[in-house]
């Protein structure tokens, strides 16, 4: 469905609930300003956080239930920032530290934050508890720049997949160790890729040169399926994990 909103090329977001089988909405940032991007009665429209991001920067968005409102995550300045609505929206920097070529994707298990970043072609698992932020080296080794998706699965474990040498890979940990092992679903390396929690895998949804893909896990073996939708070719997808209404919701740009 195309809304009436009109928003500039090098604009990055999130996409959110704010309740089951209600409209996604999103915080985006727009030509350096985080904004809140909503439908109204008249229409989709934005409305200003008044806080500054770097031009361009990502960011993930997460709801979680000590905090009804949208957590923001972006990676400016060489740093993970975390952003939340605590009467006015607040923006604070964490302790954790990134390289100029980093990719990440924030999840939750109920009110415990998680992470998986790619950082300069590195895994590493980032979490934050009650002595702060922490950022944990997996062992294991990435494309450099590849992008990822990190999801809680329903037994509560943090898995992920991410999209390498023109092939999806599902990242988990078991015996005591991380995992990244390649799946036989073939994506051209660079595709964009957003994911979500299924039953016993994780998924994902691409945008195959303008076909939107959905790529998921079952007994038999990793399926591949374009969906028929389509939309602009190399703009980002963003899922929403809590509603409802339908097994897989998204915004994209």
């Amino acid at each position: 469905m195309l809304s009436n909103l009109v928003l500039p090329g090098n604009t990055t977001y999130g996409a959110f609930s704010p309740g089951p089988g209600q409209s996604p909405r999103a915080m985006a940032n727009i030509d350096g300003v985080m904004r809140l991007v909503y439908a109204g009665s008249n229409g989709w429209t934005t409305m200003s956080s008044g806080l500054a991001m770097a031009p361009g920067a990502p960011l993930n968005v997460l709801r979680t239930p000590a905090n009804a409102s949208a957590q923001i995550f972006t990676l400016e300045d060489g740093r993970l920032w975390h952003t939340f609505d605590g009467n006015g929206w607040k923006k604070f920097p964490s302790s954790v530290t990134v390289s100029g070529n980093c990719t990440f994707s924030m999840t939750a298990n109920g009110t415990d934050l998680h992470g998986l970043f790619n950082d300069n072609g590195r895994l590493f698992h980032v979490w934050a508890d009650g002595s702060g932020w922490h950022k944990g080296d997996t062992q294991v080794d990435l494309q450099p720049g590849a992008d990822l998706v990190a999801v809680i699965q329903p037994d509560g474990s943090l898995q992920g997949l991410s999209l390498e040498f023109s092939r999806v890979h599902h990242i988990f940990g078991a015996n005591g160790r991380w995992n990244r092992i390649p799946t036989t679903a073939s994506l051209p390396t660079g595709t964009p890729i957003a994911g979500r929690a299924a039953y016993g895998w994780p998924q994902l949804v691409a945008n195959h040169n303008g076909a939107i893909t959905h790529v998921w896990g079952t007994s038999s073996g990793w399926m591949c399926v374009p969906t028929g939708q389509t939309t602009n070719p190399g703009r980002r997808l963003s899922l929403v994990p809590d509603v409802a209404s339908a097994p897989l919701v998204g915004l994209t740009l």
